[in-house]
């Protein structure tokens, strides 16, 4: 199965311009080029969009992203980046919704909410952590792969 540039753009949310900046930075080839231009991407390509939308919202910029994958041993390896990726992002939002509902229920009952409780998840450090997980678990991946 193949998608055209068109499809894999809407499917992604993003737009076909993109796709060919992704393209000219070296970051998303894609998987075929058709007689008549059309650009087609494969599930490999997919793939590796998916990590690329990732690491854009988690913040890194293409250069950062180009590096990790060009890191990346294999497609799984980049996969496991991924998913420790998303844990720690989900794990981040959930500190964030207590940390609301604290606010939230504190000022609800008339009491002062705990300033430290009211800020956690928030701290654009802990949110850097993010971007080196995904270099460590690549680079992990790639010396138990060796």
């Amino acid at each position: 199965m193949e998608w055209t540039i068109q499809e894999l753009a809407a499917r992604a949310g993003i737009t076909s311009r993109t796709l060919r900046h992704y393209d000219r930075f070296g970051l998303l080839a894609p998987s075929r080029v058709g007689a008549n231009g059309y650009r087609f991407y494969d599930p490999a390509a997919v793939a590796r969009l998916q990590r690329i939308l990732l690491m854009r919202r988690l913040g890194m910029g293409l250069p950062a992203i180009a590096e990790v994958l060009a890191d990346e041993v294999n497609a799984l390896d980049g996969l496991r980046a991924h998913i420790a990726a998303l844990e720690e992002e989900r794990d981040r939002i959930e500190r964030q919704l207590r940390s609301v509902r604290h606010t939230l229920e504190a000022l609800q009952a008339g009491a002062k909410p705990r300033m430290d409780v009211m800020l956690a998840g928030f701290n654009r450090v802990a949110g850097r952590r993010v971007t080196f997980a995904f270099r460590a678990a690549t680079a992990r991946n790639r010396r138990i792969s060796s």
